[in-house]
């Protein structure tokens, strides 16, 4: 059996596991790459979204401020009213 404990001189005398943490990696690598083909076989494609970080101070302050701002737009706009229910009737999901 092969031995993960290396001793070296120096201010760093003593590394273990070195090896074994270098296997598991590779065998991560190996399994992730393995899906990743799998998937793009499949026909799918890898896509990175970023959104804002909502754990940011100041976050739910900033959406406040952006929702009351289309309110008051929305409410200055005569036309908006009838645009949503001609919208509404088209999709034929009018109830009323």
């Amino acid at each position: 059996m092969e031995s993960y404990l290396q001793l070296r001189s120096g201010p760093e005398s003593v590394t273990c596991n070195k090896k074994r943490n270098e296997n598991v990696a590779t065998s991560i690598s190996k399994r992730v790459e393995k899906r990743r083909m799998a998937l793009r076989a499949a026909g799918l494609r890898p896509v990175q979204i970023w959104l804002p970080d909502t754990r940011r101070p100041g976050f739910a302050d900033e959406c406040r401020r952006q929702s009351l701002a289309v309110a008051a737009s929305d409410r200055s706009d005569p036309d908006l009213g009838n645009l949503l229910d001609e919208v509404l009737a088209e999709s034929g999901e009018d109830d009323a």
